[in-house]
């Protein structure tokens, strides 16, 4: 008479495969994309977290420079961006125009995020590296924008972490 736990007539063991030799999975398909994925994400985070480095290096130069112009702006447009979940994104885009010193030629550049009260006409500050007028800012100065770059690059920090974790869990456990 068998016993409850013991197979019935095939004289194999209850347990085929012993708990310390696990079968791997293949390398199929499915376990490419659980690495590729990742690996994208972590690229297209590794991009915006340059852009936001650049970005904010791009403004602390222009600050720094201690260079200062009147400027002007001369158009204003408002972009939305939807997303699926019902949520929205306004971004306020400004093109200024303004004479660096010693310059007989203006400069005009085109700034996103800039405040919503500025509009076509008004007067604003123009910060600017001597080297660089093209890189010119009317972001006023201020630990805002800073504040900003660190709270999205620790953001994009544990981004990047969460997924590598995915990519070398997915592949190292069974």
């Amino acid at each position: 008479m068998a016993l409850p736990w013991e197979p019935v007539g095939t004289g194999a063991p209850s347990h085929p495969v012993s708990p310390g030799h696990l079968p791997r999975k293949g390398v199929g398909t499915v376990d490419w994309l659980g690495v590729v994925i990742p690996v994208l994400m972590v690229l297209g985070a590794l991009y915006a977290a340059v852009a936001a480095v650049r970005r904010q290096v791009r403004l602390q130069r222009a600050w720094a420079s201690g260079l200062t112009a009147e400027g002007v702006c001369l158009r204003t447009w408002t972009t939305v961006t939807s997303s699926d979940k019902g949520g929205s994104t306004t971004t306020h885009h400004h093109v200024y125009e303004f004479l660096p010193r010693g310059a007989m030629k203006p400069v005009r550049f085109e700034e996103e995020d800039g405040p919503a009260t500025v509009v076509e006409g008004d007067h604003v500050t123009v910060y600017y590296p001597a080297d660089r007028p093209d890189q010119a800012t009317a972001v006023q100065r201020g630990i805002r924008h800073l504040l900003g770059t660190v709270g999205t690059l620790v953001f994009l920090l544990v981004f990047i972490v969460f997924a590598g974790w995915f990519a070398y869990s997915w592949m190292t456990f069974p």
